[in-house]
């Protein structure tokens, strides 16, 4: 339940209330781990570990803390980097990647803190660089990157360099994202109002928030076969199971 726990601490920033909670969402049982106040836009996730990564975008930093809060290593700022907006952490691969929407870029942190890499997003063969906005690692190391410019979700190589768009005209305005074990994607669509799902290039499908019980949709996790929903305004966390992909159908008997 990493993840789930980091959702909570997003609600909680989001809401203004100055803490960092650490919150089972199935008891409601809540531990204290920083009193601060947060800056807009402050975003949490928890490593496998449960050491806990906190974006502040005003300081343009990503810092590491144990699970009891003592800082455990700020990673570095630099000056080519602009305007953090969202971060995901690729521990497969050991490294923390972020999302810079003002000079339309990545950039990647090793574990220790040191400087970061610039990763520019490239165009590929039929494919134009993404605008960035919110961005998540599928398991094989695939990155996801919201975009704002055409209203799709863009699929980058490790390397920088753009494979292919999903959710064309089917995306009004594609925030944060989750990708499940089979490389799913969920998106929340805030111009839609609705958690969309994305298999392949398109949206198999959606959820109003109205009908997820939802007040606003502010973040989303996925935790083992748990998608947490964040929602700041409704003081909660909605939980909803990420059941496999059906089995295709076996061929039919030959004569």
């Amino acid at each position: 339940m990493v993840k789930a726990l980091a959702l909570v601490l997003v609600a909680l920033c989001a809401a203004g209330a100055g803490a960092l909670l650490r919150a089972d969402p199935f008891s409601g049982v809540a531990q204290l781990i920083l009193q601060r106040v947060f800056s807009p836009g402050t975003r949490v996730a928890a490593g496998a570990d449960q050491s806990i990564y906190l974006l502040d975008p005003a300081a343009r930093r990503i810092a590491r803390y144990e699970r009891g809060g003592r800082l455990l290593v700020a990673f570095a700022s630099d000056p080519a980097i602009g305007r953090l907006v969202d971060f995901a952490l690729d521990e497969p691969r050991g490294r923390v990647l972020a999302a810079d929407a003002a000079y339309e870029q990545l950039a990647w942190f090793p574990p220790l803190g040191r400087q970061a890499t610039i990763l520019p997003l490239r165009a590929g063969a039929r494919e134009m660089p993404p605008a960035p906005g919110a961005i998540a690692v599928g398991a094989r190391g695939t990155i996801y990157v919201s975009d704002a410019r055409c209203a799709c979700v863009a699929v980058v190589n490790p390397d920088g360099t753009v494979a292919g768009t999903r959710g064309h005209g089917e995306l009004a305005q594609p925030g944060r994202l989750a990708v499940d074990a089979w490389e799913r994607v969920f998106v929340l669509d805030r111009g839609a109002r609705a958690l969309k799902l994305l298999e392949g290039l398109r949206v198999t499908a959606q959820w109003t928030y109205a009908a997820l019980g939802l007040v606003d949709a502010a973040d989303l996790a996925i935790a083992a076969d748990w998608l947490h929903l964040a929602d700041p305004l409704g003081g909660r966390v909605r939980l909803m199971r990420v059941l496999p992909p059906p089995k295709p159908a076996a061929d039919a008997p030959r004569e």
